[in-house]
Order: C-alpha cells, then structure tokens, then sequence
C-alpha cells in the first residue's frame, strides 16, 4: 500500500505550484491617487469621542512616495502627503534625522533620504487643518536611526515645535484625548525622550503596540506575519474602549518588498498577479487565505490549492467577514479605497457609551463615588477619565441623565428642584428623582431645566485635582463646560 506523510504532500505541493492569476481588490493600491475624496469625515464624529474609539489609518513612512523606483525595498506609499489626507488618511509616521549642517530635520526611510524636511510635512498638514478644522491627525514621530543624541534631537524639536502655535495638541496628563481636543490639531505620539522639552505628545508606552515587522517574502512569512496581525486586531475589538491600540500590517526582511507584504503580488501593480503557492495543502493549513479547488484525497484528507494573500487584503477581509467594529491605529503600506474608507465606517459607527468629559481639559470626567454605584445618595465628583467607569445616556423623553450602568438610576440635585447656590448632585433612583437637565452646544454648559439660569459646577474653578465635588451653581458664575452629547 502506498504512504506518504503530510510533509511531504507540502513539499510536493509546493514543488508542483506555478500558475499566477491577476488579482486586484480595494484594500491594496500602487496607484498615486485612489480616487476618493474624504476631507472632512470626522465632523460627523462627536467631540466625547476619544481617540482609542477610532479606527485609522496611519501610513507607515508616509513620505517615501517621492523615492526612485530603483529604491523599491524602501517605498511603502505611492500617494501624495496631501493625497492621503484629502483620501482620509489620519495617521501619518514621520521618521527624521537632525541634520547638524542644515540645521534642519531630514525625512528619512532606513538609510534613505526622502528629499524632504520636517517643515514639509508640517506646512502641509497645517494647511490642511486650516481648510478642513473638524478634522485631526496623529503623528508617529521618530528619531530614525536613533543615533542623534535625544537630547540633542528633543531640544531641536522643541524649537520645530515652538515655530507651529495653536497646532499641536496639548492637554497636561491627558494620554487618551477626545475629537473636541483633537479637532485642528495634530496628536503626536513618539518613542524618544523628551526630557523636560516643550514636546506635546502621548509616549508608545501608552499604547498597545504590534509591529513586528521582519519576515521572510514567502508564504511562510507572510503567514506568521498574519498570524500577529490577526491576534491583535482581536484584541483590539475585545479590549478595553478607553486603550489606544496600534497593529502594524507593514513587513520587510532583506532585499525585500514592501508591496509584496502588503498585496501579495508577484508585481506592485495594483492588479498584479497572485502566486499559488500549493495545491492539495490541507484545509487547516493557512486558513484565511484564498483557496478553491478543494476536494477529499485518497488519504481521506480535505485539501484545497492556496492562494498567496497579502497582509492588506487578510486584514480588510477580517475586518468584514468577522463583524469586527474597532481596529484602533491600523500601519498600513499602499492603502486602498476600500480599506481606507472601512476605517472610516469603524470610525462613524462605533457605539460606546460617553462619559460625560471636561471640555477644559479632556483628561477630567463626571464621576460616581463607588465605581458604577447604584447607591442612592452616592456623591458625584470630578475625576481623572481614566481611572472612571462611569458614563451616560440622556434621555430625549424625560430629560434625565441616567447612568448607563444602571439605566434606574439618574443624576439627582439635593433639594428637589433647588434653585440655591451650592445644592451638590448625587446618583438617586430615577423614579424618585425630578430633576432634569439640557445640555446646551451654544455655551456647552448642562442647564437645569427647571431653573435654566443654574448649571453643573465643579468646586475649584476648571479644577483638575480628583474628587472635587460637583453641585448646581448660577449659570453665569459658572466656567465648567463639558464635551457631551455632540
């Protein structure tokens, strides 16, 4: 009786694969432009919305478009700075080299010079955010190489920084910040040390981070590559809504190209060939690639043949088929339309639960003494975002703000319907309660609505220390305004 083992059908199988078929699909594109328009997308998001509640798409090496096409192992995108903004695009990665001749920060890729400067970068995205306010942008900025000394390079950066007011986001202690403190504005994130530099940013450390990126250009690294891929957009949708989390599709290994990770083309071109890379692998083998021809063999052993996929692809078609509704920071090289505009749905269409936030700084929320109490009587106060798990739903029909917790249970003033200054607001059973509320987008004030001259305040004017309690106050001697609601 004939046998053979299952790894030698593999290698067999492998051996005797040599047809290509075109492929192209939306998520992957060689082209300069992807012909869609996305320019103001984010001014249908509200201004609660934080950024780990966005799904993005950050081109890694942003800038590498404008390389030789001899210098192919080091391009990873092929659309303008501006292309990609005005596609959708809000995230950028941004390597530079202090240049101690120039006096200026170089654009880098590894050991190749862009061509370009950090100023490029940022008069381009100052104008954009000009033209379009309601929209933000993330930075991932680097020291590539690492060989500049960091003070060194921090402190030039400072000054790059201090040549660009009003456009960076600034919020002390605040790691997670919401639309309303991101709109015009440019978050930057980095690795490096600042030091004690004037550098507004969220450090990596804050963020939950995959971006291996060393594998071989083969079905075998294309599928371990994957394979952390796909773990991490797992995590992403499981985890924690108030985590930043970032999953890096790109890949690289020597001599290698960036396009091919990210299509799995034979070629660059968007519709380049797909290599078979077996026939009669076994079913479980590379499961999320594309298969056909599937049969029983004489082994009683399901097989299929494999088609090579590229990380653009598996991710999109993830995303979809899985019903996945956050991919955080998505790195991408080549985006195409279609992956591009699915962030944007995941972006519009996320549904979670809005804590009521300080408009005076993003990093400060309405919270109940007792996490998630449904204690009546349980006071409420001011309290760092990310150490509160309370949020809120307004309701349209008795205009009471309950907890979303413990939908029974609203805001409640001490002294039914008190119109007295310094009357403080606890959490109360909702049928008990008969205060009701309006939050205004004019003055973004929460009015009473049985008084509309008294408002939410915090004791110690725009206070930022934890636990400061919160009562009703004259609306006019009231400076707390909240970001709710819009």
């Amino acid at each position: 009786m004939f046998k053979t083992s299952t790894s030698m059908l593999i290698l067999l199988s492998l051996l005797m694969s040599s047809s290509a078929v075109a492929h192209e699909s939306g998520a992957y594109a060689w082209e300069t432009s992807v012909g869609i328009s996305n320019k103001d997308w984010m001014e249908d998001l509200p201004d609660s919305r934080r950024l780990s509640h966005l799904s993005i798409i950050m081109t890694h090496d942003t800038m590498t478009y404008d390389l030789s096409s001899s210098a192919d192992s080091a391009i990873t995108q092929r659309m303008s700075l501006q292309t990609q903004l005005d596609s959708g695009v809000r995230g950028i990665d941004i390597r530079v080299k202090w240049n101690i001749i120039s006096q200026e920060f170089d654009c880098y890729h590894g050991l190749n010079y862009l061509g370009m400067q950090i100023d490029d970068v940022l008069d381009t995205v100052e104008d954009f955010l000009d033209e379009h306010p309601t929209e933000a942008i993330v930075m991932n900025l680097e020291n590539e190489w690492g060989d500049d000394d960091d003070n060194t390079f921090a402190s030039e950066m400072e000054d790059v920084y201090a040549g660009y007011p009003g456009l960076f986001w600034s919020e002390d202690g605040v790691t997670n910040p919401t639309m309303d403190a991101m709109r015009g504005k440019v978050v930057t994130i980095v690795s490096f040390n600042i030091y004690s530099y004037d550098i507004p940013s969220i450090d990596w450390d804050d963020i939950d981070y995959y971006g291996d990126w060393s594998f071989l250009q083969n079905i075998w690294g294309q599928s371990d590559k994957w394979d952390g891929v796909k773990e991490h957009l797992d995590d992403t949708e499981t985890g924690s809504s108030n985590t930043i989390f970032y999953t890096g599709l790109n890949a690289a290994f020597v001599g290698s190209k960036p396009w091919f990770y990210a299509s799995g083309h034979t070629t660059s071109a968007t519709d380049g060939s797909r290599d078979k890379v077996g026939i009669w692998i076994e079913d479980w083998q590379y499961e999320d690639f594309h298969r056909d021809n599937c049969f029983t063999n004489w082994l009683g052993t399901h097989v299929c043949d494999v088609w090579l996929d590229g990380q653009n692809d598996l991710a999109y078609e993830h995303i979809d088929d899985d019903g996945i509704e956050r991919m955080g920071i998505l790195g991408v090289d080549f985006p195409g339309a279609d992956l591009i505009e699915q962030s944007i749905d995941l972006s519009l269409d996320y549904d979670v639960d809005e804590q009521i936030v300080a408009k005076w700084n993003s990093g400060v929320c309405l919270n109940v003494i007792g996490n998630n109490s449904t204690s009546n009587g349980a006071s409420v106060n001011s309290y760092d975002c990310d150490s509160v798990s309370e949020t809120w739903e307004y309701d349209v029909v008795d205009h009471k703000i309950h907890a979303a917790w413990a939908p029974h249970m609203c805001l409640n003033v001490i002294g039914n319907k008190s119109t007295a200054n310094g009357q403080n607001v606890n959490l109360y059973k909702c049928s008990s309660v008969t205060e009701t509320w309006e939050y205004s987008a004019s003055d973004h004030k929460i009015h009473a609505r049985w008084a509309p001259h008294m408002c939410l305040n915090i004791v110690g004017n725009q206070s930022t220390t934890n636990g400061q309690n919160v009562n009703l106050y004259q609306c006019s001697s009231v400076t707390e305004t909240w970001t709710w609601l819009e």
